[in-house]
C-alpha cells in the first residue's frame, strides 16, 4: 500500500465530549480505497464499526479520515456536512441493474441495534421484501425522505448525494407519493431541517412528532383530500409488498420494526426511487 503524502491530526470538542480526526492525504482516490480496506480491517475486524470498535472512517477525494473518541457521531456529522462520506467495504460497488434495492441495502448498511452507521435511517427498507402492506385506519399523510439510486452508481454515495423530502398520502384504497420542492433559499433550508428530523425519527432517536413549518404542515394536510382523484389504486397484501402503477411501476410495504415505516420503491427506467416514511405525526 502506498504511504500517505501527508498526515495531520485535529482535536474537536462537543459539549463535554471530545473526538479526534486523523487526516491522511493520498495521491489518488484508488489509493484511498486501498488504505480504507486495510485500515477498516485493522480497526473493526470486519466491514463496519461495531459497539466494541466504533472508530469511523470517512473519505473525500484523496483524503481518508479516521475519527475516534467519545463524540464520534457529532464529528462524523460535521465532516459529512463538509462533503465527506463514510467508508465501508464494497461501498464503490455499483448498484446492480437487476438486484433488488432492498437486498443491496442489506449488504451495504449496518442495521444492527448498536449500529453507528450514519445512513441507518434507510434500514427499514432492508426488510421490504418480506413485509406486507395495509392501510391506516383513516386517510393519513406521512412525511419522509427519498433518493434516486441511478443504475451503475455507488449505493452509499447515492444515499448521501441528493436526499429529498416527499410525502406519502394513503387511505381508502389509494396511495400517492408527492415530491416537495423548495421555491427559495428559505424553503430549501427548512426542508433540509425536515429531512434531518425524519432521519432522526427513522434512527429511533426521537419518539415524538416530526417538526415541520406551518406552511408545509398545511400542504401535507391538503394531500389527503386529493387521494380520490390523484391517488393510485392498490390492494392490501400479506407477506409481500403490494404493487401498483403510478407514474412508474411501484411497490409499497408497511415495515414493522424498531421504527415502523412505510417504504415505497418506484422502478424508473434509469434506476430506482427509494422512499421511506416513519409512522409518526408531523406538526409545526
Amino acid at each position: 500500500m502506498e504511504p500517505p503524502k501527508s498526515k495531520r491530526k485535529q482535536a474537536f470538542t462537543c459539549g463535554d465530549k471530545s473526538a479526534a480526526a486523523l487526516f491522511l492525504e493520498y495521491a489518488t482516490a484508488a489509493q484511498v480505497q486501498k488504505a480504507g480496506a486495510l485500515t477498516g480491517a485493522q480497526l473493526w475486524g470486519g466491514a463496519a464499526p461495531t459497539s466494541e470498535h466504533p472508530d469511523e472512517l470517512m473519505t473525500k477525494n484523496g483524503s481518508l479520515v479516521i475519527v475516534s473518541g467519545d463524540a464520534i457521531d457529532a464529528l462524523a456529522n460535521k465532516l459529512q456536512a463538509e462533503g465527506y462520506v463514510q467508508w465501508r467495504a464494497g461501498m464503490h460497488a455499483p448498484a446492480s441493474a437487476t438486484g433488488s434495492i432492498d437486498a443491496q441495502l442489506a449488504a451495504t448498511l449496518d442495521c444492527a441495534p448498536t449500529s453507528k452507521d450514519l445512513l441507518r435511517a434507510w434500514c427499514p427498507a432492508t426488510h421490504f421484501a418480506g413485509s406486507g402492506f395495509s392501510f391506516p385506519s383513516a386517510p393519513t399523510t406521512y412525511v419522509g425522505i427519498s433518493v434516486a439510486v441511478k443504475t451503475g452508481t455507488a449505493l452509499r454515495s447515492a444515499l448521501l448525494d441528493d436526499v429529498t423530502v416527499t410525502a406519502l398520502a394513503l387511505g381508502n384504497g389509494r396511495v400517492r407519493v408527492t415530491s416537495i420542492k423548495p421555491d427559495n433559499a428559505s424553503e430549501k433550508k427548512a426542508l433540509a431541517s425536515t429531512a434531518m428530523a425524519v432521519a432522526v425519527a427513522l434512527k429511533g432517536l426521537s419518539p415524538g412528532s416530526i417538526a415541520v413549518g406551518s406552511d408545509l404542515a398545511g400542504f401535507l394536510d391538503s394531500l389527503r383530500a386529493q387521494l380520490p382523484t390523484k391517488g393510485y389504486a392498490v390492494v392490501a397484501s400479506s407477506g409481500k409488498p403490494a404493487s401498483y402503477t403510478g407514474a412508474t411501476p411501484s411497490e409499497i410495504a408497511l415495515v414493522r420494526g424498531n421504527v415502523d415505516a412505510y417504504v415505497v420503491i418506484e422502478h424508473a427506467s434509469d434506476g430506482t426511487w427509494l422512499n421511506v416514511y416513519p409512522i409518526r405525526p408531523y406538526g409545526p
